[in-house]
């Protein structure tokens, strides 16, 4: 199965949610494979390598110049591996805006090996740019974590749309009706009103979701290049 984590609002919880779903699905015997689509390459320092020194990343699987097998490297963790991003990626969007088929490089790609892994998870960029929509057209679920507050809410039905638009225009068939994540924090130093949960149930269409308590040691964890799932659990 192949997972992508996406929302088109930064700072909601993708790069988290994907490192530590990776890294979960590994602690229970299962090969996984993190992809990490963002030119930022939080995934690649979270799972900590150094995205200076990479002699290859997804930049050079999307410009075809080396083969999926080429550029994904062990982790420290068992059954773990990394298909990593850096600074590189950024250019990808511009160079391959006029290659025909471009939403299907990804895809095309990912093809020779992806038998090879139970999981494949790909930490997307925060946009719905060629990046995200190569994501989507791959995937089989994709995940969308949020935070209940005014920003992400608003861009959430939007978001809804354009994957129904890319699951009609580009013949893709992924499932995102049972993948929502909310992340929220209960907090009374609030001074302006923020969606309820039930306000965010009530704007998507899917028909499960989950609810992740705020918890410090998440934004921090990145840092050591360690997973919370290595740690004690956080709920």
């Amino acid at each position: 199965m192949i997972i992508s984590v996406l929302n088109n609002k930064g700072g909601t919880g993708k790069t988290t949610t994907a490192v530590n779903i990776a890294a979960g699905l590994s602690m229970e015997d299962k090969k996984v494979l993190l992809i990490d689509l963002d030119p930022q390459g939080n995934a690649t320092t979270g799972i900590g390598f150094e995205k200076a020194t990479l002699a290859s990343t997804v930049y050079n699987l999307l410009s075809q110049t080396k083969k999926a097998d080429e550029t994904i490297l062990s982790t420290k963790f068992q059954n773990l591996f990394l298909l990593p991003s850096n600074l590189d990626l950024a250019s990808a969007e511009v160079e391959l805006s006029s290659t025909p088929g471009r939403e299907y490089i990804l895809r095309e790609a990912l093809a020779p090996i992806k038998d090879q892994f139970n999981t494949i998870i790909i930490d997307c960029p925060p946009n719905i740019g060629l990046l995200t929509l190569n994501a989507l057209v791959t995937s089989d679920l994709v995940l969308i974590p949020v935070q209940c507050e005014f920003f992400p809410m608003e861009g959430l039905p939007t978001l809804i749309k354009v994957m129904d638009l890319v699951k009609s225009r580009l013949r893709a068939s992924f499932d995102f009706r049972r993948t929502d994540n909310v992340r929220w924090q209960n907090s009374t130093l609030a001074k302006s009103p923020i969606p309820s949960l039930e306000q965010l149930r009530a704007a998507s269409s899917e028909d499960r979701d989950s609810t992740v308590r705020q918890n410090g040691r998440g934004p921090k964890q990145g840092t050591s290049g360690n997973s919370l799932s290595s740690k004690e659990p956080c709920i």
